[in-house]
C-alpha cells in the first residue's frame, strides 16, 4: 500500500470495529464534508477496487480537526491511523487494487475536513459513536497469589495483592533481560511486521480503579511514575495504540480490559480454573482469534489469560496459588523515599 501523507500515523493492532447500516445513498459525489464532535463516517468500496483518499482540515480561524482513518480489508485485515491537520493541512492515501479494501470508516474527534475518495466510495454517516461496552465491576475479596507469564518463550514470574477496587502486580525477574515480541501479519498482498521489545525489570504496579488512577514503581531504582488509566477515564474513545501505554504492556490483568473495549467479546461458558469457576471469553478481530480469558466468578478478575498472533499462542498469564489474606492499605501505597521518575 503507497501512502503519502504530512501527519501523525499510529499503526494500530488489527481489530474490527462494528457499524450501524443506514442505507446507502445510490449516487456517489466524489468529495463530503464532516464537522463536529464525534461525527463517524462509513464508505465501502469494491474489494480490487482502486482510489486515492485525501482528508484536509477546513475548520479554518486557527482551529484543528483530529481523528481516525480505519481501512477494513476483505482478508478481515484492518489499518488504523490517527490524523490531526490544523491551517488547511492534509493527508492522501493512495488504495491499490492488491489491498482489496472494502471498507472505510473515518470518525472525527473535533473540527472539520472535507473527504475527496473521487467517487469510488459509497458514504453512509452517523452522527455517534457505537454504545462504549459496559466497564467490568470492581474485583472483590483480599487475598495475595503468585503469577506466572510465558511471552515468546521466556518466563517471568510475579505476584499480585488484590483489595477488592485496588491490586497491585508485581513482576519479578530472576534477572533483568530485554525481550522482543515479533510477529507477521499477512494479506493477500501486504505483510505487516510488528516488533516490540521491552525491559524486564523489577516493577510493582498499583491500579485503584476506584478513583481511576495506577502508579508504576521501580523497586530497583525508587521511583515511580503516574500512568493514565485510558479505558477507565475515557473509555469511548479508547483506540488500539493505547495499549503500548506501560499499564497496559506490563500488566496483563489491566490490558485484559482494555482491549475488551477494542476487540469482539464472545461468551464462551464456564470453565474450573485451579479450583475456581470461571466465565470464559474470547476476544476476537474478524476472524482472528486474539485472546482467551477466565474471569474468575468470586474475585471478578483474569487468572487466565491466552494471547495469539495468526492462531499461534504468544503469551500464557496465570494466576495461581491464591491465598485469602488480610491486606494492610500500606502495601498499595507508594513507599516512602521514592522519588517520581526523571523526565516525566
Amino acid at each position: 500500500m503507497k501512502m503519502r501523507f504530512a501527519l501523525l500515523l499510529v499503526l494500530a493492532f488489527i481489530f474490527a470495529v462494528s457499524t450501524c447500516s443506514l442505507g446507502y445513498s445510490e449516487d456517489k459525489p466524489s468529495k463530503d464534508t464532516l464537522l463536529g464532535e464525534n461525527v463517524e463516517a462509513t464508505y465501502l468500496s469494491e474489494p480490487g477496487s482502486p482510489f486515492d483518499l485525501i482528508i484536509t482540515d477546513v475548520a479554518g480561524d486557527g482551529n484543528e480537526s483530529k481523528g481516525v482513518l480505519r481501512l477494513f480489508t476483505a482478508d478481515n485485515f484492518t489499518w488504523e491511523f490517527d490524523f490531526y491537520f490544523e491551517d488547511g493541512g492534509s493527508g492522501r492515501w493512495g488504495i491499490e487494487a492488491s489491498d482489496r479494501v472494502e471498507k472505510v470508516v473515518i470518525y472525527l474527534e473535533s473540527g472539520a475536513v472535507s473527504v475527496d475518495h473521487e467517487g469510488k466510495l459509497t458514504k453512509e454517516v452517523r452522527t455517534t459513536m457505537p454504545p462504549v461496552k459496559a466497564t467490568p465491576p470492581f474485583p472483590a475479596g483480599s487475598f495475595s497469589a503468585s503469577t506466572l507469564m510465558n511471552i515468546a518463550g521466556n518466563t517471568i514470574r510475579g505476584r499480585i495483592y488484590l483489595k477488592d477496587h485496588i491490586y497491585r502486580y508485581d513482576v519479578i525477574p530472576e534477572e533483568e533481560k530485554t525481550i522482543t515480541v515479533e510477529s507477521q501479519t499477512k494479506g493477500q498482498a501486504v505483510n505487516v511486521n510488528v516488533e516490540t521489545t521491552f525491559e524486564v525489570k523489577n516493577i510493582s504496579i498499583v491500579v485503584d480503579r476506584r478513583s481511576q488512577k495506577a502508579f508504576m514503581i521501580d523497586q530497583d531504582e525508587k521511583t515511580y511514575l503516574e500512568v493514565p488509566v485510558f479505558h477507565l477515564t475515557n473509555p469511548q474513545d479508547f483506540k488500539a495504540s493505547y495499549l503500548f501505554s506501560p499499564l497496559y504492556f506490563y500488566n496483563p490483568v489491566e490490558a485484559h480490559y482494555a482491549m475488551s473495549l477494542v476487540y469482539d467479546v464472545v461468551e464462551s461458558g464456564e470453565e474450573d480454573v485451579e479450583g475456581l469457576l470461571c466465565e470464559k471469553k474470547e476476544l476476537q478481530a474478524g476472524n482472528f482469534l486474539v485472546q482467551k480469558a477466565w474471569i474468575s466468578r468470586e474475585y471478578g478478575i483474569p487468572v487466565k489469560l491466552i494471547n495469539y498472533v495468526q492462531g499461534e499462542t504468544q503469551m500464557v498469564f496465570e494466576v495461581k496459588d491464591i491465598e485469602e489474606v488480610s491486606l494492610d492499605a500500606s502495601i498499595f501505597e507508594i513507599p516512602e523515599g521514592y522519588r517520581p521518575m526523571k523526565g516525566e
